[in-house]
């Protein structure tokens, strides 16, 4: 049995290719928007909800408490 590796490794598919990029991107929107919410610090103790906080309705410089 031949066990040495093949001459020439096979090219990535497209699927695979694109698979990669969107694993990447996915990972990098996640980060996004992690910074954002720790540069903003909006969402602290509940008080604001994801989508004020993403409209920026709701942030640190308005620090009075508002009911949703």
């Amino acid at each position: 049995m031949d066990t040495s590796p093949p001459d020439e490794p096979r090219p990535p598919t497209r699927w695979a290719v694109i698979k990669d990029r969107l694993a990447i991107a996915g990972v990098v929107v996640a980060l996004l928007v992690l910074l954002f919410m720790l540069v903003d610090g909006a969402v602290i103790n509940f008080q604001c909800s994801f989508t004020q906080f993403i409209t920026l309705e709701c942030n640190r410089w308005d620090a009075s408490f508002k009911k949703w």
